[in-house]
């Protein structure tokens, strides 16, 4: 499920004088990109896919790589979203040791599995919340 029309759904049922859009707004984000095409630093070795993290380092056993994107709050509240462009699809095993608020020692980390995030300036998706016209309808 699209994960904007949900919140839209949920602001028009629990706050009816406030409608959402869904805008593309240029802003400063954390993109992350493969710096070479070898899958077999990222491809699972297969098991439970398990994914665990704190401030000082990820653990993904057989995840999306989408997952790191995931995980990376503590940059996002620095810079902005982060963005996987990875073009790599299926699980993967990685162990990330690093200061994850700290985007130089992410990157050592990430430089072992030949993957980068890189900071840029891009259009993302961002949900807008406006009061709502008085005369328009709840949904």
């Amino acid at each position: 499920a699209d994960i904007y029309k949900l919140m839209k759904v949920d602001l028009a049922n629990y706050f009816p004088n406030w409608e959402g859009k869904v805008v593309m707004v240029d802003q400063d984000c954390l993109v992350l990109r493969r710096t070479s095409q070898a899958t077999d630093k990222l491809k699972t070795k297969g098991a439970k896919t398990a994914v665990t993290s704190d401030r000082f380092g990820i653990k993904l056993i057989n995840a999306p790589l989408r997952a790191i994107t995931d995980q990376l709050g503590f940059l996002q509240q620095k810079i902005g979203p982060v963005v996987n462009e990875s073009n790599f699809a299926g699980g993967v095993d990685m162990q990330l040791t690093a200061d994850m608020t700290n985007i130089e020692s992410v990157n050592k980390a990430l430089a072992d599995y030949d993957l980068v995030l890189l900071k840029t300036r891009q259009p993302v998706k961002t949900l807008f919340i406006t009061d709502r016209e008085p005369n328009s309808s709840n949904h």
